[in-house]
């Protein structure tokens, strides 16, 4: 017996033990070091039965070797062995792989009726058997058909079959293919593609209907892979569309999450729509070689590039489908306006990779982020950053705060995310910068979606086995995380990482619309021959983005003085109502960073922050005014700008840059500070007043000289901030202000905090004005603990998913006696049902019942809807929780 081992990469030794009947018949080692090895063993075997022999394959690590680590999977073996030509009573087929024996006598054990050459199927050749032996030339490649008997046919009759090839559209445009267990959610994204299909005619993009066809993934394998879940049947029947439509495809969507264990062995599941795998993929851990799904849609070419824009929505149930498909619709429908359509964010990895002891990855993250920002970020966008060496360092593994800050920028959204760093499929940054088991529930920014885009190693490994979710797969599903992800499923290059980045911001600098899709492919167009075939877009490759179109005309002073009160105008040629945005940057700084050990000196710019965001109502003729903090930098460029959301298609923004930072003149006409009020639900906070641990909390200030937002007051602490008790540390309450409509002088934050523990506790907020006049304001108030509040526990829809006419069952918990409401909203946030408000007692858990049908009486659609339980004690106090279900009957 010979048997050949392909063995993958371990660091291990391990020993491997063969086995026939229970005895061992060899046993070797096996230490791969980085690269697979392949072993090839002969054997002589005396054991054999006559009947019934088993081979048993063990493999054995060492003692020394951590057990809950050892990750053996065994694929499959041959073994190839001599047998007599038996004949089974329905025939069998006899295949030379690769043997050439020449002029030969084949010998039967039985008298076959029939013996065919069907090497050549479509020429079948039959053959003069003699009793139980024929004579042939015997090459490799010969297949013979054996019959022992044969019938004759009453009739035959073509059938028929009307299968995929049958069923195609004339003309398909958005191609969804789905496994049949979502194939019913799949409808909801199918509906509103029909509708809303982003096309690129006359050399610009344009919305309208489109053809959808929607295609059970078991049928596409049924038809092109005979029956066996083979990925290659997924192409080819994607290249038969391609080929057989008439406008040509331009959307492939693949719906359900993989992983690379497509025999079941560690009953992880999550195989819905299996992976593509390289053939030299040998290690399913191997950061070069990795899943990419771009073969499905390589359909011309046959290099690996896609031809039509490709994404895959990596979902596990019904209910995330749904859920992934209104967050779609409501970015598309634009049901959240605002400035964060105006934001890019930027975030980038500091100079310690896996050594942490000194700086091994020097400038590569920093590098790459500052060239984008200085060559492709467009003046009229807002950015946001998070660097990692602007965090303490006290201790290797640690940079103080960049992970409440990286959550809290990602949480107030963004247009656009840029993140290079070091990663792995659970984790972002040796430092933890986000890691999914702690800061996965964290991510919330609502309806202001960004798509982000992380050049990291491995982030985008959808296929993995060792946990359900990878990070860029987990920010692409949850409702309150990305609109889509583009990051890699193995390795990537600095080099290859920034081209991409720089295409895609390239592409984007035309404010016109383009697809998700096409910015997954625009970075791959010059560099597919490297690591850059890995990225996937985890998310609807037809999700239309644009920058706003910056033709607001603004009108400015290009001299600001400290100080002083500055006027603007502009105009809009049009009026849809709704509010404009105007900001006002202090001045780029170009700043000096030393690295640790080595000593040298790397210069990057550093974004500015804005030291006015102010509100007004759009009009045909538009004026504002804000001041100019005496805090911020003298000097040039500063920029000015007014964002419209709802203007136009996508947005419409006016810049006015650099504009010159002018020294303060005269003395301050202002010497007092800001006025002050921190109100706790509607009402103002006051000493010896009892707060929950986990409060929203709304500052308001005023000044008649506005507001400082600068970050650093002398180098020191911002503008605005919350203290506890006597901590050094604050919380920075600048990115959460915003003034009040049509004001320059006052305006509110609201933020969420977090109390260490229950009990007496004193606030301090320290305010400062555009003069710098600060005011310290306190307040001595009581924690109570969650068990004193009124508190809405353990929400429950049952059923959920709503699968059938009948009552519907909202379940909860009280801290506290209450009275209670619920209401049901459209995604839409359109209100179809509302209980009237019933009386449950404390620990009480009977539930609120609805019949099923909205206000008109009639039966919602099937679809992702939102309830609200909303619950007020005896002193007054209501709380509410929000929390969504599924309809899918």
């Amino acid at each position: 017996m010979r048997i050949v081992l392909v063995a993958a990469r371990s660091e291990q030794v391990r020993w491997i033990y063969l086995l026939v009947n229970d005895e061992v018949v060899d046993s070797f080692t096996v230490e791969t070091g980085r690269q697979p090895v392949s072993v090839s063993r002969t054997i002589h075997l005396s054991n054999l039965r006559a009947q019934g022999n088993n081979f048993t394959l063990r493999v054995v690590a060492p003692t020394t070797y951590i057990e809950n680590d050892d990750h053996v999977i065994l694929d499959y073996f041959d073994i190839k062995y001599r047998a007599a030509n038996t004949l089974p009573s329905s025939g069998s087929d006899l295949v030379f792989f690769d043997t050439t024996l020449g002029v030969s006598s084949i010998v039967f054990d039985g008298t076959p009726a029939f013996v065919w050459d069907v090497t050549d199927p479509m020429n079948p050749v039959e053959l003069r058997v003699d009793g139980n032996v024929f004579v042939d030339s015997v090459v490799a490649g010969l297949r013979y058909c054996v019959a022992k008997s044969a019938s004759k046919p009453i009739y035959i009759k073509l059938a028929n079959i009307v299968g995929l090839r049958t069923r195609i559209p004339s003309d398909v445009d958005y191609l969804i293919i789905v496994p049949s267990e979502f194939a019913s959610a799949a409808r909801q994204l199918a509906e509103w593609r029909s509708q809303n299909l982003l096309f690129f005619e006359d050399s610009v993009w344009t919305i309208h209907e489109g053809h959808v066809w929607t295609v059970k993934l078991e049928d596409v394998f049924e038809e092109f892979g005979f029956g066996s879940r083979d990925p290659t049947a997924i192409r080819n029947f994607v290249k038969f569309v391609y080929d057989h439509t008439e406008g040509g495809l331009k959307y492939l969507v693949l719906v359900g999450d993989a992983t690379y264990d497509y025999k079941g062995y560690s009953a992880s599941g999550g195989n819905y729509l299996p992976p593509y795998e390289p053939w030299m993929l040998l290690w399913v851990e191997s950061p070069g070689y990795s899943a990419f799904d771009d073969f499905y849609a390589d359909v011309v070419g046959g290099e690996g590039l896609a031809d039509v824009f490709i994404g895959r929505i990596p979902v596990r149930s019904d209910a995330e489908l749904l859920s992934y498909t209104e967050k779609v619709i409501a970015y598309e429908r634009k049901l959240s306006m605002g400035m964060w359509r105006d934001r890019v964010v930027l975030v980038a990895d500091d100079e310690f990779g896996s050594d942490q002891q000194r700086p091994s990855d020097g400038w590569i993250h920093m590098g790459s982020i500052d060239q984008i920002y200085r060559t492709e970020v467009p003046d009229f966008m807002e950015t946001k950053h998070v660097y990692m060496i602007e965090f303490p360092r006290p201790q290797p593994y640690v940079r103080l705060g960049a992970s409440e800050s990286f959550i809290k920028t990602f949480n107030k959204g963004s247009l656009l995310m840029f993140i290079f760093i070091h990663g792995n499929p659970v984790q972002l940054a040796h430092e933890e910068l986000f890691k999914l088991e702690k800061h996965a529930d964290l991510i919330n920014a609502g309806l202001k979606n960004p798509f982000v885009f992380i050049a990291s190693c491995k982030v985008g490994a959808f296929e993995r086995i060792r946990y359900p979710r990878c990070v860029a797969e987990d920010w692409a599903i949850r409702s309150g995380g990305a609109i889509a992800t583009l990051s890699s499923t193995g390795l990537t290059l600095p080099s290859q990482n920034e081209r991409y980045a720089l295409d895609i911001f390239e592409l984007l600098n035309d404010c016109g619309l383009h697809s998700l899709g096409e910015l997954n492919m625009v970075g791959k167009l010059w560099g597919y021959s490297g690591y850059a075939k890995y990225y996937v877009l985890l998310g609807d490759p037809a999700v239309p983005i644009a920058l706003p179109t910056p033709d607001i005309e603004v009108s400015i002073d290009d001299s600001l003085r400290k100080g002083e009160r500055i006027t603007w105008n502009a105009v809009v040629d049009e009026h849809v109502g709704g509010e404009l945005y105007a900001r006002s940057y202090g001045v780029k700084r170009l700043v000096q960073y030393v690295m640790p050990v080595s000593g040298r000196i790397y210069y990057y710019m550093r974004p500015p922050d804005a030291y006015f965001v102010g509100r007004v109502y759009a009009s045909d003729s538009l004026s504002g005014s804000f001041f100019v903090p005496v805090s911020v930098d003298t000097g040039s460029p500063s920029n000015f700008v007014l964002f419209y959301p709802r203007g136009g298609e996508h947005g419409r923004v006016g810049c006015a840059t650099g504009l010159r930072i002018l020294p303060q003149q005269g003395l301050p006409t202002d010497d007092e500070p800001p006025r002050v009020a921190l109100i706790y639900n509607g009402r103002n906070l006051e000493d010896g007043d009892k707060i929950p641990m986990k409060p929203i909390l709304e500052l308001r200030l005023a000044d008649e000289s506005g507001l400082n937002l600068s970050k650093s007051i002398g180098g020191a602490e911002p503008g605005l901030s919350f203290w506890l008790d006597a901590s050094a540390s604050y919380l920075d309450l600048t990115d959460y202000f915003e003034y009040d409509f049509n004001s320059d002088t006052s305006g509110s934050a609201v933020f969420r905090y977090e109390f260490p523990s229950d009990g007496g506790h004193l606030i301090r907020i320290r305010a400062y004005d555009n003069f710098e006049n600060l005011g310290v304001y306190d307040w001595q108030i009581e924690v109570v603990g969650e068990e004193e509040q009124l508190k809405i526990v353990e929400p429950l829809v049952y059923p959920n998913p709503v699968d059938r006419v009948g009552p519907v069952k909202f379940g909860f918990g009280l801290t506290a006696d209450a009275y209670v409401r619920v209401s049901i909203f459209t995604i839409s946030g359109r209100l179809i049902w509302q209980s009237p408000k019933q009386f449950r007692h404390k620990g009480e858990y009977e539930p609120i019942v609805w019949n099923g049908l909205d206000a008109d009486g009639d039966e919602p659609a099937n679809g992702l809807y939102f309830f609200v339980i909303e619950a007020e004690d005896s002193g007054g106090n209501t709380v509410k929780v929000i929390d969504k279900f599924v309809i899918a009957k």
